[in-house]
């Protein structure tokens, strides 16, 4: 489908395939629900949207193997943002954008998506590299607090009494419900008097089946703004998604 018609490419960079699926099926997830699109159908999404790394034949662009060469043109890969020094991050999401800058196709949209892992100058990092430059795409920025699992968690619905068990499981775990505090989880590695583990926590729920992590994602939206607000769910899907990536469909099908 051409792109007068309103075909978009969107390019997703994260660190690996289950960020990728997480990303990919909440901003679908916002275009279904604004009816831009029509419907949260894949089939109806697809004849809208393709998703795209650095690569034609990529579906994302992994941050760990983005390359940050010094450019001769301006925007400049090194150096400071506005005179400000950079933040985490901001160096290698600049890289990344720039090497998206000169992908062909270029891409209409790009999703950067990034856990906190503690530090909230990531976020400050990426909004220095959007910053940095006119860029030719709209770009969406999410950060996870602390971790991209909490937004699956976020979204938990027992559906079974074994399920049932299990989010009883996750509260002893946690010590608190996790769905409703996902931030207060950790991204510390699990040992000797480490509680709280966001990644143990989304296991004890959904037994590592990536389907069953999939439905999480797929409840009602404002439970997920809700419940993962704190968690930059909300920022996500609401100033990010909605605001920057939803206009390209808008203002293609009018």
């Amino acid at each position: 489908m051409s792109e007068a018609s309103g075909y978009k490419r969107i390019a997703v960079v994260c660190e690996a395939d289950a960020e990728r699926r997480t990303a990919c099926l909440l901003v679908d997830r916002v275009l279904g629900e604004e009816g831009t699109v029509g419907t949260e159908d894949a089939g109806e999404l697809d004849a809208h949207r393709t998703w795209c790394g650095a690569a034609p034949t990529e579906t994302y662009l992994r941050w760990a193997s983005v390359r940050c060469v010094p450019e001769r043109r301006s925007p400049r890969a090194h150096g400071h943002f506005r005179g400000e020094p950079g933040a985490p991050d901001a160096r290698q999401a600049r890289c990344a954008l720039l090497h998206l800058t000169n992908c062909d196709p270029t891409p209409h949209g790009v999703v950067l998506l990034r856990d906190a892992n503690g530090d909230p100058q990531r976020i400050v990092g990426l909004r220095q590299a959007r910053d940095a430059a006119a860029w030719r795409f709209a770009i969406a920025i999410g950060v996870a607090h602390p971790q991209r699992e909490c937004w699956v968690i976020a979204g938990f619905e027992p559906h079974t009494a074994e399920e049932d068990a299990r989010l009883d499981a996750a509260r002893n775990h946690c010590g608190f419900d996790p769905r409703a505090r996902a931030e207060e989880l950790t991204a510390k590695a699990l040992g000797a008097g480490v509680k709280r583990n966001a990644k143990e926590a989304l296991h004890i729920l959904t037994a590592g089946d990536a389907e069953r992590e999939r439905m999480c994602l797929l409840v009602d939206l404002e439970l997920l703004r809700s419940r993962g607000a704190r968690a930059g769910l909300h920022d996500f899907l609401v100033e990010e998604v909605r605001s920057r990536l939803l206009p390209l469909f808008a203002s293609s099908s009018t």
